[in-house]
């Protein structure tokens, strides 16, 4: 902790203290708890964001093993968009045929040509639907080092069997950068590195293959110098793969699947010290969910923090829960917008990667007419089962009844995410709309008393037992009321602040928050462990002893 405690912002007392530009006091203070770094890697504080999940999990013996790796295609639509279906019929081809691995965005597959969102999106489609027949190796590399790790821990996240990277290109580096390069990158999975100097302007000598291979993630070099070269590394124990050559399992669920769920998380994301998603903890906390009883997650919704992300780490994180967790609970991911153009861009890839459902809100800020909201809503709504979700207290709009009714009449609707109180609820099922309550402290009572389906639950992070136990267990009052405190609780400041704060306490997540969200005061502190004991630690996820964090246990990231 003491290593980590270095690079935090400091909170002292009751009142938040930031660093300021100027005041000799102050900036005194900032040195005596800030030492800035002697490098720019510190091996000891970026931990890897890595999950401990196994599904698609290889070895580099057995990516060794393949014969014949096709580097496939990406087929596109008139407006330059990825035609799924025809990239899909390319890779069941493959497999129908006899291939025994693709490589995903590679040259041949215009990775090149490709934003980074698309490039994952398309690794984790891949995986989705054909990774149980297909080894899928990602092509992650780039000529920026931090480029590959970032995208090569995405691919892995979305469950990639191996990785291919080839060495920088253009901007060239020594023969030692060129060993530093995929030391950063290797010790995350299997791996082939890709030498084609005619593309890259620079060979990848044996000695630095040799020097690497000391890896056991190498799986092997793709290598198009030629025979020669083949012949040197097979004799020396690396494994070769020439590089010259002289549909989709639908993991669609129908919008009547998405309508029987009583009990949906809205699912935190967990952060490292350096503000990336801690995946080892994220997996921890949806699994907790799943073995008490949630029947869905939310992914990169309010609660997730997805309005603190990248696409690309939005779309990662959506297909990674679905690759580890598919099978067992609903995805649903965020993939809304107060953009139509980014809800449809975002809309397609979570389905490209196997979101079961999609959570849609209403443009916010840059509000629209009645016939606008009815608009946006429309050019999503074909794309799969979709969730609307309306929170004025956020969005600055309401959206009435009658857009509603008006986008009901296409069959992918399975329902609305209802903030606005129980006659709103009632009104929607009295007509056939399924709701769920967005709000925790009413939940109970729009379930029992007016008709809604189940609830969209932020508690159900802390207390999952206890939220499905009021969502099937018929009227609950006593229960109910005993919830109350840590639900007032929870929404002292705006969502998700209290909830950051009390999974902290707990011991599930790092102490580690995404600015501008900052921890509860320390009274606030104190009085959740407080309401754990009065409720009892064993109803709480986790299994550590809860306890009341110090301000400097804090760390508040700007920049990730």
């Amino acid at each position: 902790m003491a290593a980590i405690k270095s690079y935090s912002v400091g909170l002292r007392d009751s009142a938040y203290q930031f660093p300021r530009p100027s005041g000799a006091d102050i900036y005194k203070r900032r040195l005596a708890k800030w030492r800035a770094p002697r490098a720019a890697i510190i091996h000891n504080f970026h931990l890897p964001m890595r999950s401990f999940e196994v599904k698609n999990r290889t070895s580099a013996e057995e990516i060794k093993t393949l014969r014949l790796i096709t580097a496939i295609k990406t087929p596109y639509l008139p407006d330059g968009r990825f035609d799924l279906e025809a990239y899909d019929a390319l890779v069941n081809m493959q497999i129908e045929q006899g291939a025994e691995g693709v490589i995903v965005g590679g040259t041949t597959g215009e990775g090149q040509l490709m934003s980074w969102d698309e490039h994952i999106m398309l690794i984790g489609h891949t995986v989705n639907c054909f990774g149980g027949s297909i080894k899928v190796i990602g092509n992650t590399g780039s000529n920026s080092t931090r480029e590959a790790i970032h995208a090569t821990e995405q691919g892995f996240a979305v469950g990639m069997h191996a990785a291919l990277h080839i060495n920088p290109y253009y901007g060239k580096t020594s023969l030692e950068g060129l060993v530093s390069h995929f030391e950063s990158v290797l010790p995350m999975g299997p791996t082939i590195i890709y030498n084609v100097p005619s593309r890259t302007g620079q060979d990848i000598p044996p000695r630095v293959i040799h020097t690497v291979a000391q890896n056991p993630n190498l799986a092997g070099v793709k290598e198009c110098v030629g025979h020669d070269r083949v012949e040197q590394y097979t004799k020396n124990g690396v494994v070769v793969w020439s590089g010259n050559d002289d549909q989709c399992h639908d993991s669609r669920t129908s919008a009547e699947e998405i309508k029987t769920l009583r009990l949906i998380t809205a699912i935190k994301t967990p952060y490292l010290p350096d503000g990336r998603f801690d995946l080892e903890a994220y997996d921890a906390l949806v699994n907790m969910q799943i073995e008490q009883g949630a029947e869905g997650v939310i992914v990169g919704g309010t609660t997730g923090e997805g309005q603190l992300m990248s696409w690309d780490e939005h779309i990662m994180l959506i297909g990674h829960t679905v690759n580890c967790f598919g099978g067992s609970i609903k995805v649903i991911g965020n993939t809304g917008s107060n953009s139509t153009r980014e809800a449809i861009h975002a809309t397609e890839q979570g389905f490209a990667v196997g979101m079961h459902a999609a959570l849609h809100i209403n443009p916010y800020y840059g509000k629209t007419s009645l016939e606008g909201l009815v608009s946006h809503f429309e050019s999503v709504l074909p794309m799969g089962p979709t969730i609307i979700y309306n929170v004025p207290s956020r969005t600055g709009q309401d959206i009435p009844p009658r857009v509603i009714h008006t986008v009901a009449q296409n069959p992918n609707l399975a329902g609305v995410k209802e903030c606005v109180g129980h006659d709103r609820v009632e009104q929607y099922t009295k007509n056939g709309v399924v709701v769920w309550s967005g709000n925790d402290d009413q939940c109970h009572d729009s379930r029992w008393g007016h008709g809604a389906t189940g609830v969209v639950s932020v508690a159900s992070n802390l207390v999952p037992g206890l939220m499905r136990e009021l969502m099937f267990g018929g009227k609950n009052p006593s229960l109910n009321a005993k919830l109350l405190p840590l639900i007032e609780w929870l929404f002292h400041e705006p969502n998700p602040i209290g909830l950051n704060t009390a999974l902290a306490q707990l011991g599930v997540v790092r102490p580690v928050f995404r600015l501008p969200y900052v921890p509860l005061p320390l009274a606030k502190r104190v009085e959740f462990v407080n309401l754990v004991k009065e409720i009892g630690r064993e109803n709480f996820v986790g299994e550590k002893d809860v306890r009341v964090l110090d301000d400097d246990d804090f760390i508040l990231i700007g920049r990730y």
